[in-house]
């Protein structure tokens, strides 16, 4: 599951745990978020969601250099520090294994 959102994760929460006031980044309230979601899902479909992980994916703040990333992306897969899949998803493939097989298909009809 992915979450896009701005860049708030540096917002807090204050949630009551154990009776005690507690802060909260934003990313623990919106995972808690989904559950429950999944949850109320769960119960009115009968299909069961959960245990699901959760990727929560934030925006930048500031614009960034795509090319550089790219490129830094591809020398760490050249490297063999970083996989395709692992690179495909730092630079923000919704999904990255339907990527890899269009791949794979598009280089065996050549």
């Amino acid at each position: 599951m992915h979450v896009h959102g701005n860049q708030s994760i540096f917002w807090t929460w204050i949630v009551r745990v154990a009776g005690r006031e507690c802060q909260r980044p934003v990313a623990f309230s919106v995972t808690i978020r989904n559950e429950l979601i999944l949850r109320v899902m769960e119960q009115r479909t009968g299909v069961n969601y959960l245990p699901v992980r959760q990727n929560i994916v934030w925006g930048p703040v500031l614009p960034q250099d795509y090319g550089r990333l790219v490129r830094d992306e591809q020398l760490l897969v050249n490297a063999g520090l970083h996989s395709r899949h692992t690179a495909m998803e730092a630079l923000g493939m919704p999904d990255p294994d339907a990527e890899m097989a269009r791949v794979k298909e598009e280089g065996t009809a050549q």
